[in-house]
C-alpha cells in the first residue's frame, strides 16, 4: 500500500462504525481526498482534536483502492483558535468550508483554492476583521475563480457603463441600472465594494472596520453563490434557523 504526505484543511467529517470517522480534506496537490481516521472517536484518541472542522494539518495518507484512503498521521499546523471561540466566526467558517467542498475536485491540483481558503480563515481568525466582509469577499472571489463572477462595472442587462447601478440580480448577470432593475435594491456603497473586491481592491475592503453594509454584502454574495452551486450553504441554513437572515 503506497502512501503520501501533504497538507490539508478538514472540510467535513462523517461517523463510520463505532469508533471511526471519514474525514474529507482539501489538499493543494491532490484536491479533495477522503480518509478513514481509525479509532478517532475513542475517548483515548489523541487525533480527534486535530481533525476538527477547519483544522489546517499536515497528514500522511495510505492510498486505498478506491476513493477512500486511510489517515495514518496528523500534525497540527493551525486550529484558528479565535474562530473556535466565537459563534459567528464558527458559522462563517462553516460557509467557507462548505463552499470549497462543492467546487474542489478529487485528484486535481487545487493549490489556488487551498491558498484562498487558508487566507480567508486567517482573516477570519482575527477579531479586527469583520466576518461578514470576509465571507462576502471569499464568495465573490470564488465565483470569479469559477468563471461565474457577477457583472459589477456596468448594467448587466443593457450594458450601460454610465448609469447608476441600483439593484443586484445574479440570475440577470449582476448589478442593474434603474431602467433594468430586478432582484434586490443595493446602495451605492455595496456596488462600490463589489467592484473593489472583484477588481483588485480586496485588501482595502477587508481592512474596513464597522462597515455598515457588511450584512447586505454578505447576503448578496451568499445568494449569488447558492444560485451558482444550485444548493443552500450550511452557514446560510444556520443563520435562517436562528433568525439572523
Amino acid at each position: 500500500m503506497s502512501s503520501f504526505r501533504t497538507t490539508g484543511i478538514v472540510l467535513r467529517t462523517v461517523k463510520l462504525g463505532e469508533y471511526d470517522r471519514i474525514i474529507t480534506f482539501i489538499t493543494p496537490d491532490h484536491g479533495r481526498i477522503k480518509a478513514v481516521a481509525k479509532g478517532v472517536r475513542k475517548t483515548t484518541s489523541r487525533v480527534s482534536g486535530r481533525v476538527e472542522l477547519g483544522s489546517w494539518v499536515s497528514i500522511q495518507i495510505f492510498k486505498g483502492r478506491g476513493e477512500l484512503h486511510r489517515l495514518s498521521q496528523v500534525e497540527t499546523i493551525d486550529t484558528f483558535p479565535i474562530i473556535r471561540g466565537d459563534f459567528d466566526r464558527i458559522n462563517s467558517s462553516f460557509g467557507l468550508l462548505d463552499a470549497i467542498d462543492q467546487v474542489v475536485q478529487e485528484d486535481a491540483v487545487s493549490e489556488e483554492l487551498m491558498d484562498m481558503l487558508v487566507g480567508a480563515l486567517k482573516w477570519l481568525d482575527n477579531k479586527d476583521h469583520d466576518p461578514e466582509l470576509v465571507v462576502a469577499s471569499f464568495y465573490l472571489k470564488l465565483l470569479s475563480k469559477e468563471g461565474a463572477a457577477p457583472i459589477v462595472d456596468r448594467c448587466a442587462r443593457c450594458g450601460d457603463e454610465e448609469a447608476s447601478l441600483v439593484a443586484f440580480d445574479y440570475s440577470a448577470g449582476g448589478l442593474l441600472c434603474n431602467n433594468c432593475r430586478s432582484g434586490r435594491a443595493v446602495p451605492e456603497e455595496v456596488a462600490t465594494a463589489m467592484r473593489a473586491i472583484l477588481g483588485g481592491g480586496l485588501g482595502s475592503i477587508l481592512l474596513i472596520k464597522g462597515y455598515p453594509f457588511a450584512k447586505d454584502l454578505e447576503l448578496l454574495a451568499t445568494e449569488a453563490l447558492e444560485i451558482h452551486l444550485d444548493r443552500r450553504l450550511k452557514s446560510a441554513k444556520i443563520l435562517r434557523a436562528t433568525g439572523h437572515a
